[in-house]
């Protein structure tokens, strides 16, 4: 359904403006957004958008070695839970409710398994209500009166 590579490609020139993916969650105060994998950082085609190479002389390697690299390597892990689960001195959200559609086209059940494990095995975490969603997509929507009551549950018990 997307082209390679499907999360980190703007400054590729495969994406238009619309379609920048996850790209525009990272950057710094010069850029407005930032590949945030080492493939798209390398190969970056896009001039003066201050990303890859091309404009500031630096590999994905050395890039992550300097401040604006560190600051993006910084964001990068405030994107997803897993670092905080997995860490020893990271803390996590006590109650966890995941759904996951079945029938999702875009992402592999092979993340959600990792994600479910990730908050199975947190200390801090003392509830986790996780299921596969049968026969849905992941679009969401399908499951709002169960989220709520879920919530309304874990709100009156605590």
């Amino acid at each position: 359904m997307k082209v390679a590579c499907a999360f980190s490609n703007a400054g590729m020139g495969i994406a238009s403006v619309s379609n920048q993916n996850e790209d525009s969650l990272f950057g710094t105060l010069k850029q407005p957004y930032s590949a945030f994998e080492f493939y798209s950082w390398n190969h970056d085609a896009t001039k003066n958008n201050g990303v890859g190479p091309d404009d500031t002389g630096l590999d994905w390697d050395d890039f992550i070695q300097s401040d604006d690299g560190q600051a993006q390597l910084s964001q990068m892990q405030m994107a997803s839970p897993i670092p905080y689960l997995i860490s020893e001195n990271g803390e996590s959200a006590p109650h966890w409710y995941v759904r996951h559609g079945m029938a999702d086209r875009d992402t592999s059940f092979a993340l959600q398994t990792v994600l479910r494990y990730a908050i199975s095995n947190a200390e801090d975490v003392k509830d986790l209500d996780f299921e596969f969603a049968w026969l849905l997509h992941h679009d969401g929507d399908y499951d709002v009166q169960e989220a709520y009551n879920w919530l309304d549950g874990i709100l009156t018990a605590e």
